[in-house]
This record gives C-alpha cells, structure tokens and sequence, in this order.
C-alpha cells in the first residue's frame, strides 16, 4: 500500500490544529511522561517537566526548548497550555471530606 493512510505513522499532523493563529497538539509531544501537579508555580512546574523529560530520555535540545518557551510566555493559561502539550499534566482530584 503506497502513500495514504489516516494513521499518525504517515500523517503525523493529523493530531493538531490551528485556532486563532496558534498551532495546537491534540497529544503532548511527550505522551509517555506524567506530571503529577503539586503546585501552580511557573518555575516549580518547568523544574518538574524538565526532570521528567530528563528521566524519559529525551534530548537537551528539546528540554531547552521547552524550558526557553515556557518561561517566556506570560499568560498563565497560554503557559499551561504549553506544557499540556509537551507532557501529559495530571490534576489531583478534589479530596473528598470525611463526614
């Protein structure tokens, strides 16, 4: 079979999109590393993804390349976002009160 197939292996692109100008990833970059959130801090969460990526193997350039966006995104929901789509963030769920 020559040339189509709706499979990511040859239409990589098919998982993301463009809204309002912006390149957006249905799947992080980095689907197989977890971040569990702990904090809404900007400089603890990067800490935190750029070890996780370290552990997972992936290369300096692109760690760099992560830590350099991130930090210089300003708005706090294009910062989440961005992370979102370099690794998979993991909300805790709300602790349920004992009654």
């Amino acid at each position: 079979m020559t040339g189509w197939s709706l499979g990511e292996e040859m239409f990589p692109a098919l998982s993301t999109y463009i809204e309002r100008g912006v390149l957006h990833s249905m799947a992080p970059l980095y689907p197989e590393v977890h971040i569990n959130l702990r904090s809404r801090n900007r400089y603890a969460m990067v800490s935190a993804i750029r070890q996780a990526m370290r552990r997972a193997g992936s290369s300096p350039g692109d760690i760099e390349d992560f830590s350099r966006e991130a930090l210089t995104t300003q708005d706090q929901r294009r910062f989440e976002e961005l992370c979102s789509g370099w690794v998979v963030m993991d909300h805790p769920q709300p602790s349920q009160r004992a009654e």
